[in-house]
This record gives C-alpha cells, sequence and structure tokens, in this order.
C-alpha cells in the first residue's frame, strides 16, 4: 500500500493528564443514554449533529454535564 512518511505528519501533542476526570463507567453509560438519541446518524446535518461533554462547577462542587443534539432536538444529562 502506497503511504506517507511519519516525518510528512506534525508531532502529535503531549498528553499530560491535566483535566482528567474520573468517574463510575455507570455514571457515563447513564450520560449517553440519557442523551444519544437525540443524535441523529443522518449525515446531512453533520455541523448541526453531536454531543458535547463538559465538567461545571455546582454549588455542591464539580458537576459532569453531556449535552446531545441533532439541531432539532436537544438533551441533557448531568451528574456529580
Amino acid at each position: 500500500l502506497p503511504t506517507h512518511a511519519p516525518e510528512d505528519f506534525p508531532p502529535l501533542p503531549a498528553f499530560d493528564q491535566r483535566g482528567t476526570i474520573s468517574l463510575p463507567e455507570r455514571e457515563l453509560r447513564r450520560l449517553v443514554e440519557q442523551t444519544a438519541f437525540a443524535v441523529t446518524t443522518d449525515d446531512l446535518r453533520h455541523g448541526l449533529n453531536g454531543a458535547h461533554l463538559e465538567e461545571r462547577q455546582g454549588p455542591a462542587g464539580p458537576r459532569l454535564r453531556m449535552l446531545g443534539t441533532d439541531g432539532h432536538r436537544l438533551s441533557s444529562a448531568e451528574c456529580d
């Protein structure tokens, strides 16, 4: 197979563990299950389709929030 030399690509950034979180698998599964229905598999609207995972500071401490959308529907789920 024809390929490119590794030197033709920019180096990957270093991963330094800063900004990482740890949560139980069941919590991540719940976030995905509660938001995935709003993300379509239709490729026609790929610019308005997807999921977003973010950490937010809540009154009781850090919270993790996942949002999903297909441009028409919006779903949201949170956990501590």
